[in-house]
C-alpha cells in the first residue's frame, strides 16, 4: 500500500523520523510475539514494581527521560 504514491505517508519523513518510526514499527510487530509473552511481561512487571506504579498511579515514572535513547527504549 506504501507503495502506491497518494498512500504514502512515510515519504516526508527526516530520516531520523523514519528509523524511529520503523523502530516502532518492528517492536509493535515482535510484541505480538507469543513466544516472547511470558518474558516481555514478566520484565514489565518488574519495571511496575521496581517504579512503584500500582493501579496506574505514577504511572510517569516508567518513561524515563534521562537520555533519548532511554526515553525511546523505556516506551517500547
Amino acid at each position: 500500500m506504501l507503495n502506491k504514491q497518494e498512500y504514502n505517508f512515510l515519504e516526508e519523513f527526516t530520516r531520523d523520523d523514519y528509523k524511529t518510526f520503523r523502530q516502532r514499527f518492528v517492536g509493535i510487530i515482535l510484541a505480538t510475539d507469543m513466544a516472547r509473552h511470558t518474558s516481555d511481561l514478566a520484565k514489565m512487571k518488574t519495571i511496575l514494581e521496581q517504579k512503584g506504579v500500582t493501579n496506574g498511579n505514577q504511572r510517569e515514572l516508567l518513561v524515563d527521560s534521562e537520555s533519548a535513547k532511554k526515553e525511546f527504549d523505556s516506551k517500547q
